[in-house]
């Protein structure tokens, strides 16, 4: 985007997709000093761990949450959010409404729901309907297994019982500000369905 002294209203839509300020700061102060200037701002939401997420969008969240809850003040910035929060179950029509205000007028309920059914199938669907239907922000791009399914292989167990059965060691070796890995994993027997992993980690 080029600056111009002409121009009184502008719109970044997609905010979350660059990768710096530039384009978004050219849109706040590149443009006329008039009263009557505008700039509309529109980002999704990200992964909280992201390393290469725009910033613009993690900068304006950041501000947006200020003015939200009472801790900034700035009369020049209005604050808009739609969006399931964090722990809100990306599953339900109610955080469906939340987040699209719109819902059944704009995009069709029948179009959420499929996307859902799809994204409760796939695993690797999952993240981006909450990113793109729902501006949840969560914490990775691509979600293989979900979480609620990874929780429930856990199997309480003392290291004794494994005394005497087959098992299978993997070593990841490091040399500097690395971490070393030495894995044993314990494969099922006739008697037993379950895996039994023990991971032993040091920092180098």
């Amino acid at each position: 985007m080029r600056s111009s002294n002409n121009r009184f209203c502008s719109s970044v839509k997609e905010l979350h997709l660059e990768n710096n300020s530039c384009c978004s700061g050219v849109s706040a102060f590149g443009s006329s000093p008039s009263k009557k200037n505008c700039a509309k701002v529109i980002p999704k939401a990200l992964q909280t761990a992201s390393k290469t997420g725009s910033v613009g969008t993690l900068f304006l969240r950041h501000i947006k949450r200020l003015l939200l809850e009472g801790r900034k003040h700035d009369p020049t910035f209005y604050p808009v959010i739609y969006g399931a929060d964090e722990s809100e179950d990306w599953t339900s029509p109610e955080v469906w409404k939340k987040a699209n205000p719109s819902l059944d007028k704009t995009i069709g309920m029948d179009k959420v729901v499929a996307a859902c059914n799809s994204a409760k199938e796939t695993p690797g669907e999952e993240n981006a309907f909450r990113q793109l239907r729902l501006n949840q922000w969560v914490k990775q791009a691509v979600r293989w297994m979900p979480m609620e399914k990874w929780d429930k292989c856990k199997v309480a167990f003392d290291e004794d019982f494994l005394a005497g059965r087959v098992c299978y060691g993997g070593l990841d070796l490091s040399s500097t500000t690395d971490i070393t890995a030495f894995v044993l994993v314990f494969p099922p027997t006739d008697e037993d369905d379950f895996y039994y992993v023990l991971p032993y980690f040091c920092v180098s």
